[in-house]
């Protein structure tokens, strides 16, 4: 995991909540607090990842523009009935009306650009 995944897992974890890494990165940072952690490409995901995703209330996306609209494409359809599907990113040229096309394909995902 990167700067924002391990910051998240450091907020969250803090406040109690539970926090399940997935990243193709091998090993996390050893300052992350995740739950637990998987290495697994969530923009192609196996298995695993998948029932990770169903479970998932947040999926926060901590990777650049690319990568990031892959992995919502990806996870999208595995995500239940009114998670939020978030990201980091600090440009939103683009990305906004990528999350609006995907809004048609995945209505039952909510969206949310922040940073």
């Amino acid at each position: 995991s990167g700067g924002f995944g391990t910051l998240f897992s450091q907020v969250l974890a803090k406040a109690g909540i539970q926090v399940r890494g997935i990243s193709r990165k091998g090993t996390p940072k050893p300052e992350a607090t995740f739950t637990d952690y998987l290495s697994a490409d969530p923009c192609n995901p196996n298995e695993e990842v998948i029932a990770r995703v169903k479970e998932a209330n947040v999926i926060i996306s901590c990777v650049p523009p690319g990568p990031c609209i892959r992995a919502l494409e990806a996870l999208g359809p595995h995500m239940s009935e009114g998670a939020l599907f978030t990201d980091v990113l600090s440009v939103k040229t683009g990305i906004c009306d990528e999350y609006a096309k995907a809004k048609d394909k995945l209505p039952h995902v909510e969206l949310l650009s922040t940073h």
